[in-house]
């Protein structure tokens, strides 16, 4: 198993290696700014949005605590607000942990808390650490480093499509501990492209909570309709 394991990793090395020959040479700095400069014309044609959501929390041996399905709507620059199609399970998890979830997504989409948490040269450095794939396109890889340590930012790595210079896949850690009684937490959100877009498909994120053990909260994204400038 464990050359098994040896054999992947260098396979995913050589695999990596493979794709930075075929990729522009391009620092962290220069990454974040085309980054940047796309999200900027992608931003101009969307106007908003609408998806599907299934919010699902589990321990790690998968077992169902609590779903619920909503279908939540961007209006743009700042406006979210969520309808819940159907719940089931805990009524306390989908109180304490779905519901606060989304009230806070709606709060970081407007005011202060939409710009402390973004994606930007004022809340991160990028440094670029190689390439990848993700969805079988090829990705420029970069470390994110937060500029500061608050409850809205992450550190991690960050991959970012080489043609569109979008994000296509996130897997980071909070840059501070979010609660005394949660240990550890990681999560991974994937993109995909929806239309001219990229949007999330899939977070995953896993705590480690004290006395209660590992958790598991899971939301797919799916059933996308865009209200763009171009249709």
């Amino acid at each position: 198993m464990r050359g098994l394991s040896l054999l992947v990793a260098v396979a995913a090395s050589l695999q990596a290696a493979e794709i930075s020959t075929t990729l522009e040479v391009l620092t962290g700095d220069e990454i974040f700014s085309r980054l940047m400069e796309h999200n900027r014309q992608r931003e101009s044609l969307l106007r908003g949005y609408s998806v599907q959501r299934e919010y699902s929390a589990t321990n790690k041996s998968g077992k169902l605590y609590a779903a619920e399905e909503v279908r939540m709507t961007y209006a743009a620059p700042d406006e979210k607000t969520f309808v819940t199609l159907s719940a089931r399970g805990s009524r306390l998890v989908r109180s304490l942990v779905f519901s606060r979830l989304m009230q806070s997504e709606v709060a970081a989409a407007r005011g202060n808390e939409r710009s402390d948490s973004s994606i930007t040269p004022s809340n991160y450095r990028f440094e670029a650490i190689g390439a990848g794939e993700v969805g079988g396109r090829p990705c420029y890889a970069v470390q994110a480093i937060p500029i500061r340590k608050n409850k809205y930012l992450f550190e991690g790595q960050i991959w970012i499509d080489a043609e569109d210079f979008a994000i296509a896949r996130i897997a980071a850690r909070p840059a501070t501990n979010p609660s005394f009684w949660i240990r550890h937490v990681e999560f991974v959100r994937t993109y995909s492209k929806v239309g001219i877009v990229w949007l999330p498909s899939k977070d995953e994120t896993i705590a480690d909570i004290r006395i209660h053990g590992r958790k598991i909260l899971t939301i797919d994204h799916h059933n996308y309709v865009l209200n763009t400038g171009m249709y």
